[in-house]
């Protein structure tokens, strides 16, 4: 496989994004936009055009500050969008690391932002932990007293082509031993639009750390669906993206998200939300909520002498032929899960460099289950729905002029309004112009 020059300043935790089918879709009616005023909406689809559209040192800026941007919470764990390396390299000269974490591609001159992960992503972390504890339990005690399992913890003194020095990295999920720089087997979770940036995050671990890291462990999930539009004969109605988001299967607006009614509270968001809910459920909205998930697992290793040159993805795009790694492994977690466990071997996981681990210990595995990510995985998705379906409501009401956008609790917290009116004003000044304007 050939992959892309992309240098990663941070953490990837991957975009989740539905693909669905629009045969009969049509495109929105001409609008002016207004780029500022649209990064705060809740709608992803104004926040997407408002980022490529606004100037480039605008979102930079946003990302100094500790608190998460508004726009951020609009999108599902990672947003990227165009920034020219004029404009990204003088700025990224004068960050540490304590900001948004986000990933730079040179060559596209694509920034990668993390917004806010999703609980099907968070599930796999969850599931190392377990199976790591349970295997771990299965050790000499003085074996386990050396050996950790975490998540989310920044590593840095990466040795990698294009790479600066001082760049941290955060797994998903790890495991280590006490006193080490790096991890010994790493967890990274992704969504299937960034496959490719998985892989060199597996390179990156394998052939990039002081201390080496020896297995590396890849959930790769995949979301698809389409639209389920079932209109009366003869009916030939093309609706715009928006309108299949509150709209039936069989073409009919929603009951309550009619544009003409009062500001909404927090009440009408949920109430909506659990219609919303119901309606997913029947299978009734022309629009799902959630599409069909899919996930697998990959395990990779660095390339030894004798390993078949199928299952070795190559690595020219980083301009140096030896970081090759090795697919050790792979197995299907969701819908279906394969039903035999997955053995790593502890004598290669330790390399046989403590001098604190039980002999004994070195002749076991520690084996990985996919059913166990299938059950973990299946608990998340009620959530997920849950939380998309709040999205929406959000969504509905703000285009139908009953909600207003407001800033995160980040920016309430930090009295931070980046030069808007607080959320209690402007939503008082929505109701207001809710009743001029249906005055008789």
């Amino acid at each position: 496989m050939q992959l892309d020059l992309d240098v990663h300043l941070f953490l990837p935790r991957m975009s989740c994004g539905v693909l669905l089918e629009v045969e009969q879709a049509r495109p929105a009616e001409d609008i002016v936009p207004n780029p500022i005023a649209d990064l705060n909406s809740n709608d992803p689809v104004k926040v997407k055009r408002a980022l490529n559209t606004v100037d480039p040192a605008i979102i930079l800026k946003d990302l100094e500050t500790p608190a998460r941007p508004r726009w951020a919470e609009s999108f599902e764990d990672w947003v990227e969008i165009h920034m020219p390396r004029s404009i990204f390299e003088p700025w990224a000269v004068q960050q540490g690391d304590e900001h948004t974490y986000y990933e730079y591609g040179r060559v596209r001159q694509r920034l990668g932002i993390r917004c806010l992960p999703t609980s099907t992503h968070d599930s796999t972390s969850r599931v190392l932990q377990a199976q790591g504890s349970q295997e771990i339990g299965k050790l000499s005690s003085q074996s386990q007293g050396q050996l950790i399992i975490g998540q989310s913890t920044q590593f840095m003194g990466f040795d990698f082509p294009g790479l600066p020095p001082n760049r941290t990295k955060e797994p998903d999920a790890y495991l280590t031993l006490r006193g080490r720089e790096s991890p010994l087997v790493v967890l990274e979770a992704g969504w299937a639009e960034r496959e490719d940036d998985l892989i060199k995050d597996a390179q990156l671990w394998l052939h990039g750390t002081y201390d080496l890291v020896t297995f590396v462990v890849i959930v790769i999930f995949t979301e698809s669906g389409h639209l389920r539009i079932e209109l009366p004969e003869n009916d030939e109605r093309k609706f715009t993206g928006a309108e299949t988001e509150d709209r039936l299967s069989d073409g009919r607006i929603i009951d309550g998200v009619e544009e003409d009614g009062p500001g909404a509270s927090f009440a009408d968001m949920r109430t909506l939300a659990l219609k919303l809910q119901e309606l997913e459920k029947d299978g009734a909205l022309m629009k799902p909520l959630l599409g069909e998930i899919e996930a697998r697992m990959s395990i990779y290793r660095k390339v030894r002498q004798g390993d078949p040159e199928t299952s070795i993805m190559s690595s020219v795009g980083f301009g140096v032929d030896d970081l090759r790694v090795f697919l050790a492994n792979e197995a299907k977690v969701f819908p279906a899960a394969d039903s035999t466990a997955i053995d790593l071997p502890w004598a290669e996981i330790l390399i046989r460099e403590s001098e604190d681990v039980a002999l004994e210990d070195f002749k076991r595995t520690l084996s990985l289950n996919p059913m166990g990510f299938q059950e973990e995985i299946k608990e998340a998705l009620p959530q997920m729905l849950k939380k998309r379906a709040l999205d929406r409501a959000a969504l509905i009401l703000e285009r139908k002029g009953r909600m207003v956008p407001g800033p995160t609790f980040s920016q309430l917290k930090r009295s931070v309004d980046d030069g808007h009116e607080d959320y209690a004003t402007l939503e008082a000044q929505g109701s207001n112009a809710k009743k001029r304007k249906t005055a008789p």
